[in-house]
């Protein structure tokens, strides 16, 4: 459990929606109690959820989980202060975000965001690597203040040791991604608790270890490495928009379509595979110098973000809606419009019709070369209203038969994309290969492999991270010239050798003006 629930509690919450609602008319409409008998005529009837004899009210979950994370965020804040008027020169930061707190507002309490990385909880470096993509997201740089130390574990698991050059290669990618300052967890393995078997840098017996050789060598590294390569940003291409409410209504709200992935993820993993910088950003963050936003099933969407879309598609950006997207609005209700609801006239779409795809199944698009998109979950049949279509799918459901699944509108100077489905990892290719053709899209190299590129971009400098994420040695071609600042060696031919899990930093000077 990730809450726990005292009487002051009750009262806190409360008072919350006093401030936020102001009003018990104002609450009962937005929490839609006229349904079910739910009117509330006194404060002191409203409850936080509970175990009840049906389904809660979706808006009161919403606000439930608003209500939590404006609490911790709060509690921050008053640490913050406290600690900043004991030293005005300390900076304050705190190691993670979870489910319930909404990070943005939790990091604008902070100097700076920390991060915990512990990749063996994770089956691929793509999928730990998103972590990281947040952590920089939130707050470039920041720091790992718990870098995993060798095989972690507690009372029910335990991960594998790491094997020779893992340790140095996950630190290597979180400083990479834009960590400043990194620590491990922990020095010497505790005895006892409940992590006595989350193994540190040394063991019980406090004999130096191969893990501990390991970490002193990337120690040396990582003061090797010039100012600059920590001042330079990572390089801004493609973007995958997340949003607090809409991450909350997915995760326990409108669960409905358990079959369907995480999107974000998928498109995430499906850049890191291409080598195509990708970023996340939220509604109200920085999108300036981004070729693509994807915006993967955001059902809530209200004026604001209608109207930023808008202005990024007609600068000249790339937007991608998926299916869903834009039919509820901030109080959790269906929008009383053609979906996609404040959408349509920019994605130059009407949703048609639509039905969910029962677990394992799927459905297929086919674009006008006969390439295949596969899309299942929750599908659409989609009618343009201004947009072509660039794939449509097969004749294999009378549903679906032959109408468009996948439409392109000009807008302005840029373009929008929609994908009326839910992906997997393949899909998430699929698309991502259409940008590279399509939308402007530059990978960062054009290399195959289990290899990690981190493209960071100072004045002066290009540096190319290259993270060898497998057992085997990798031969990579087509690399500018220039010096690997790990092994102090020239590139001179495009070419360099990766050992099992090992590491190079490509420092090359970028051309003046």
């Amino acid at each position: 459990m990730s809450t726990s629930y005292a009487p002051s509690d009750t009262v806190a919450f409360r008072a919350w929606l006093k401030a936020k609602y102001k009003s018990l008319d104002d609450l009962n409409a937005a929490w839609g109690t006229r349904f079910w008998s739910q009117v509330y005529s006194e404060w002191d009837q409203i409850d936080l959820p509970h175990p009840t004899a049906t389904y809660h009210n979706p808006t009161q979950l919403l606000d439930e989980s608003r209500f939590i994370s404006d609490t911790v965020v709060a509690y921050c804040r008053r640490q913050a202060t406290i600690l900043r008027g004991a030293a005005s020169h300390w900076q304050i930061t705190h190691n993670g975000v979870f489910e319930n707190v909404d990070g943005v507002k939790l990091t604008e309490q902070l100097d700076f965001f920390s991060h915990d990385q512990y990749p063996l909880f994770w089956n691929h470096w793509t999928d730990f690597a998103k972590n990281l993509l947040q952590a920089r997201s939130l707050s470039f740089p920041y720091a790992v203040l718990e870098q995993q130390a060798g095989p972690g574990g507690q009372m029910s698991y335990l991960h594998r040791t790491p094997r020779p050059g893992e340790m140095r290669l996950w630190a290597m990618q979180s400083v990479a991604h834009g960590a400043r300052m990194l620590s491990y967890f922990c020095w010497r393995t505790l005895p006892f608790g409940s992590e006595q078997h989350w193994h540190g840098l040394i063991d019980y017996d406090n004999k130096d270890t191969r893990r501990l050789t390991e970490a002193a060598k990337f120690g040396d590294e990582f003061r090797g490495l010039p100012a600059d390569f920590h001042a330079a940003r990572p390089q801004r291409c493609v973007a995958v928009l997340r949003d607090y409410d809409n991450e909350t209504n997915d995760r326990r709200i409108n669960t409905y379509v358990k079959n369907a992935g995480w999107d974000a993820g998928h498109w995430m993993g499906a850049c890191f595979r291409a080598h195509v910088p990708v970023d996340q950003v939220w509604p109200a963050g920085d999108w300036a110098g981004y070729d693509v936003v994807v915006a993967p099933h955001l059902k809530i969407v209200d004026q604001s973000l209608a109207q930023k879309y808008q202005q990024f598609v007609e600068a000249g950006g790339t937007l991608v809606l998926m299916a869903q997207s834009g039919t509820k609005n901030r109080n959790l209700h269906m929008v009383q419009q053609t979906a996609p609801g404040l959408l349509r006239r920019l994605a130059g779409i009407e949703v048609a019709d639509w039905t969910t795809v029962p677990p394992g199944a799927s459905f297929t698009a086919r674009f006008a070369d006969g390439g295949a998109l596969v899309l299942g979950g929750f599908v659409e049949r989609l009618k343009p209203r201004g947009a072509e279509t660039l794939a449509a799918w097969d004749d294999s459901d009378l549903l679906l038969a032959d109408a468009p699944a996948v439409t392109r509108h000009e807008v302005g100077r840029g373009q929008v994309l929609y994908v009326g489905g839910h992906g997997n990892d393949a899909a998430a290719a699929t698309l991502v290969a259409w940008l590279i053709a399509n939308a402007g899209v530059t990978r960062s190299l054009e290399i195959d492999g289990e290899v990690e590129v981190i493209d960071r971009r100072s004045e002066k400098h290009r540096y190319l991270v290259l993270l060898n994420h497998s057992s085997e040695a990798q031969f990579l071609s087509n690399l500018p010239a220039g010096r690997d600042l790990i092994a102090d060696r020239r590139v001179e031919d495009g070419k360099l050798k990766l050992a099992a899990y090992d590491i190079a930093v490509i420092q090359t000077r970028l051309p003046t003006d």
